[in-house]
């Protein structure tokens, strides 16, 4: 199963990597090759090979002749298909791995070997275009549904069913094994965008890319109806996914060396929340239902790389140069009134809490 990010690099790649390295695109009766950004002036359309016996074009102009109709082809992409995903030798094996201890209580994960395998099928179109050697853009829309998702309950979950309860609190002890829980579907957009200015040494690049999600449902059990978790924290499946994420960059490119910036941002989201009221003999609901705002977050890196040798170059790069923190969300961990409490709490799936990161590499090409 593809996911967003993966099929976005593969719908740009034919014109971002030719822009910036230097590489070949068939187009059918010919091979197009680009001159690498790190050249002086600016990307040049270069005819190095004809596949049929039609005249050579000079320029991109020359293939809207009537000569070249439907000989052409670009990269506008499109697939359909499906997927298989079969459960790994960890969830079917029927072991015992224990989990954590809250109070009396432990929980233990547990192997199914009556585990089915993931079914997927997925879907996209998408169209690239770029008018001249100064922009180039493009927008891909994809969809793409999963049955019999791999996952396991949670304690709350279980507490929460008595049927469930029954059946996987035994001797005071969760044992929650991998299990095949209902479907997920997911729809959205990626797009890019893309513009290079040549300078007397090098040139700017300046480029966004992003994902807007459409749709993001999911069902916790086969045969039940599916539950929008877009731009809703759903305590149910404690899964959200935001609406828009994108990443503004600039890169300044020369033969030698070259520096980047970009601009990261993920949008904000809703999540619910109870209130407890805390008496003698524990804690009561005093009220569900209400929400809060989990604001947008946003981050600044930077980096750069110099070629030490015609072989050799050093790659840098700051990570979250600000250090700025992510919001924190608010979790009710029970559904029982003795047990109930709310915190903050981080949430790793979906930020990155360790603040600022400097990273280096060297690499060295060998051919």
């Amino acid at each position: 199963m593809r996911l967003p990010r993966e099929r976005r690099i593969r719908a740009t790649a034919e014109f971002s990597r030719l822009r910036q390295e230097g590489s070949r695109l068939d187009c059918g009766p010919f091979l197009l090759n680009f001159r690498p950004s790190g050249q002086p002036g600016p990307a040049r359309f270069a005819v190095i090979a004809a596949k049929k016996n039609l005249p050579q074009p000079a320029s991109w102009a020359d293939l809207a002749k009537p000569v070249y109709k439907g000989a052409i082809t670009m990269p506008h992409p499109a697939s359909s298909g499906t997927g298989y995903r079969a459960p790994t030798l960890a969830q079917v094996a029927p072991y015992l791995t224990w989990v954590s201890r809250s109070g009396t209580s432990n929980t233990w994960a547990e192997g199914n070997p009556d585990l089915r395998p993931e079914t997927s099928t997925q879907h996209s179109i998408g169209v690239q275009s770029s008018p001249n050697h100064r922009w180039a853009m493009g927008v891909d829309w994809w969809q793409f549904k999963v049955d019999d998702v791999f996952g396991s309950l949670s304690s709350v979950e279980v507490d929460r069913d008595p049927e469930l309860r029954a059946r996987y609190f035994r001797n005071g002890s969760y044992y929650l094994p991998t299990l095949n829980l209902g479907q997920l579907s997911k729809s959205g957009l990626d797009y890019n965008v893309q513009y290079r200015h040549p300078l007397d040494k090098g040139v700017f690049t300046l480029g966004l890319e992003g994902t807007h999600n459409l749709s993001s449902k999911r069902s916790l059990r086969s045969g039940q109806d599916t539950v929008s978790d877009l731009g809703t924290y759903q305590a149910a499946f404690h899964t959200v996914t935001p609406r828009n994420k994108l990443r503004l960059s600039g890169t300044i490119a020369s033969q030698q060396s070259g520096w980047r910036a970009a601009v990261n941002y993920q949008s904000g989201n809703t999540e619910p929340y109870s209130v407890y009221v805390m008496r003698p003999n524990g804690a009561a609901n005093a009220g569900a239902g209400n929400t809060r705002r989990v604001p947008h977050f946003a981050t600044l890196d930077i980096g750069g790389w110099y070629n030490i040798h015609q072989r050799l170059r050093l790659v840098w790069n700051i990570e979250n140069i600000t250090n700025a923190t992510p919001p924190l969300r608010t979790y009710n961990n029970s559904n029982t009134a003795n047990a109930g409490s709310l915190y903050p709490f981080s949430d790793t799936r979906y930020n990155d809490y360790r603040g600022r990161v400097f990273n280096a590499r060297l690499e060295w090409q060998l051919w």
